[in-house]
């Protein structure tokens, strides 16, 4: 099982869901974003490790890897910092609903792995620590 922080670069974001609005995916007031991971030797490795990474086939040839991590702000709050030019500006809890109408060019992340257990089942959730 994973035991330490997950650090990528140059990260694409999907399936933003930072205001935490609830639907059929999503359980209300959850925050999560989705992580996709290009790089299938990586892929393999948070894998082995426990992460919830699962692969997208999208053609014969064309997977990609999701890991979807999640957004707390009660026990541990992370540290997102917006960049935009030369401008970088810290967002709290009130204003990361924010993030699900921007186009993202890329987020370099830390993320911690949290192991769980229930019942007879046991994994890794994926919490956002740090976002620029």
């Amino acid at each position: 099982m994973a035991n330490r922080d997950l650090f990528i670069e140059n990260a694409k974001i999907a399936y933003s869901n930072f205001s935490g609005r609830g639907d059929d995916y999503n359980p209300e007031g959850q925050r999560n974003f989705t992580v996709v991971i290009e790089d299938e030797e990586l892929a393999k490795t948070l894998i082995e490790e426990g992460f919830p990474c699962k692969p997208q086939v999208r053609g014969e040839d064309d997977v990609r890897y999701l890991l979807k991590v999640k957004v707390r702000f009660d026990n541990y709050p992370p540290d997102i910092i917006i960049i935009d030019g030369e401008i970088a500006r810290k967002i709290n809890e009130d204003e990361v609903g924010s993030l699900d109408r921007l186009s993202i060019e890329s987020v370099d992340l830390q993320i911690n792995p949290s192991h769980w257990v229930r019942g007879n089942r046991e994994g890794i959730s994926a919490y956002l620590r740090n976002m620029y």
